[in-house]
């Protein structure tokens, strides 16, 4: 029996739009009536706003009409207690919501295990699962993974969006075709980008859909660059700023003295975007007393 895979896509408002377009191109691989699994984290939150939930229940019975099944694996977002989750409302329109699941021989379950790439602090060893099965898909983990131990092999498919700028290495997001124990992994096209980068140089060749984090660590360029960020926090759909300077060697020396805390305060008031204004008033602490 074929299933067509997706996980932790996270609902939340401010991605509604684009979740939109990741759901219609999901439905698209309809086709055949196979089965719909998501593997955990349908949901951001333990309560989701009405909104969210009047979206979220929208797709589940528009998956569960064009689908054979559609069947959900709760995840640990949506853990309220021990009897109910966020997604338990779900059986009542007459889907499948488990806690892990075995489908024709593939095992699906919502957790890390020691050797994913995030499983640092995780008990839990892979091996237990190879032992078990031949083809295991976990959520959880972002960002996507094949770990294979002996002749099994451990996916993590990794989340059907970029949810946060720790994924920003990730080249695509995914969704997979579970067919006779073959998995496929396939590339969604309808995913709004997220990159890394170190200079607002280039930026203007980008599409406005595309999240972007600009990594300073050079406080002299930062400050070079800094009344142009404006500007590109208006341009892109989702744009932030980070400061690493970590690996320098030597203090940036800044000269201060005669700084006007008022020009400085002025400044910085005309930047909306809170985290560049709160690295901003770190950075000049001193001056704004």
């Amino acid at each position: 029996m074929q299933q067509i895979v997706f996980t932790d896509s996270h609902i939340q408002e401010d991605c509604l739009e684009e979740l939109d377009k990741v759901f219609s191109e999901i439905l698209t691989y309809s086709k055949g009536k196979p089965v719909l699994v998501c593997v955990g984290d349908y949901y951001e939150k333990k309560n989701p706003t009405p909104r969210e939930i009047d979206f979220g229940t929208k797709w589940v019975i528009k998956f569960k009409q064009a689908f054979k099944n559609f069947i959900m694996v709760t995840g640990n977002h949506p853990d309220i207690d021990g009897k109910i989750s966020t997604v338990s409302y779900m059986s009542y329109l007459g889907i499948e919501v488990v806690p892990d699941l075995t489908l024709d021989g593939v095992h699906y379950a919502h957790y890390m295990v020691k050797e994913s790439l995030c499983g640092f602090n995780e008990s839990r060893e892979g091996s237990q699962l190879a032992t078990n099965y031949a083809l295991s898909i976990l959520g959880h983990q972002h960002t996507p993974q094949i770990i294979t131990i002996g002749s099994s092999r451990i996916i993590h498919l990794g989340s059907c969006r970029y949810v946060d700028f720790g994924e920003a290495q990730d080249k695509s997001k995914f969704i997979a075709v579970i067919n006779n124990g073959q998995f496929q992994e396939i590339a969604l096209k309808s995913v709004r980008p997220m990159i890394d980068v170190s200079t607002v140089i280039g930026l203007d060749s980008l599409s406005p859909t595309t999240q972007v984090r600009v990594v300073y660590r050079n406080f002299n360029q930062f400050l070079a660059e800094a009344d142009k960020l404006p500007i590109y926090e208006k341009k892109f759909w989702k744009f932030r700023v980070k400061h690493d300077y970590s690996n320098v060697v030597q203090p940036v020396a800044v000269n201060l003295v005669n700084t006007d805390k008022e020009i400085v305060r002025k400044w910085i008031n005309k930047i909306n975007d809170q985290d560049i204004r709160r690295e901003l008033e770190s950075e000049f602490k001193d001056v704004l007393k």
